[in-house]
């Protein structure tokens, strides 16, 4: 499905790179314990950047998108059509019977617009605080994924570090701090996405007509 708010589309592209990023935060590693430095192993990082990767980040911004744009046009459609009565406009007993049908029908959409505006009261928030919380999540992991590491290439610490250019204290303060950003990034994102789909599944659970799709729905 195509996202049509430009954040939602932007984010959904950025997470694709997440892989690129864990890749080379990953080559800090044997850095890291040249320098005495505490690093998290493979499956720490998987197990930590598993909301992300583990859920479709992708459909969850769509399934969002669809629920605010759709109860945007439902309601403007709505309002049109109980702008204009048909008992106006439609006279004699057709008239009479054509509108007391359109009238049933009516009734049953409202049922319907109900759950869709009760679903977006929960979506329209619960949108905007996760392109928030995924734009943070995304920043810090670029940022630990920077390809400098004190102003070299990667590939070329360890060997600076040998040849006495590079401080191996400069080099573990660095480290330590990449290390700590991906820990309280990836744990305030997992926390936070666990809880707006908590909230959605719970707004689903509610919806009558159980055509709502929500995230993780299809």
């Amino acid at each position: 499905m195509a996202i049509s708010d430009g954040t939602a589309a932007e984010l959904a592209q950025r997470a694709a790179g997440v892989a690129g990023w864990i890749a080379i935060f990953r080559e800090l590693a044997p850095i890291a314990a040249s320098v005495a430095v505490a690093f998290p192993d493979d499956k720490t990082i998987d197990r930590a950047v598993g909301f992300l990767t583990d859920v479709d980040i992708v459909q969850i911004l769509s399934d969002l998108d669809a629920v605010v744009g759709a109860y945007g046009i439902c309601a403007t459609a709505t309002g049109a059509v109980a702008a204009q009565p048909l008992s106006t406009s439609w006279q004699g007993h057709a008239g009479t019977a054509a509108s007391s049908a359109v009238d049933t029908h009516m009734n049953s959409r409202n049922t319907e617009l109900a759950t869709l505006i009760a679903a977006a009261d929960a979506a329209t928030p619960t949108f905007a605080g996760l392109k928030l919380l995924l734009q943070n999540v995304f920043h810090a992991l670029e940022m630990i994924s920077d390809p400098l590491l004190a102003g070299h290439p990667l590939s070329t610490v360890s060997a600076a570090l040998g040849a006495g250019t590079l401080r191996a204290g400069v080099i573990a303060e660095e480290i330590d701090a990449r290390v700590r950003l991906f820990t309280t990034a990836t744990a305030i994102g997992r926390s936070g996405v666990r809880n707006i789909l908590a909230e959605l599944v719970g707004v689903d659970s509610a919806a009558s007509s159980g055509e709502l799709a929500l995230a993780g729905d299809q």
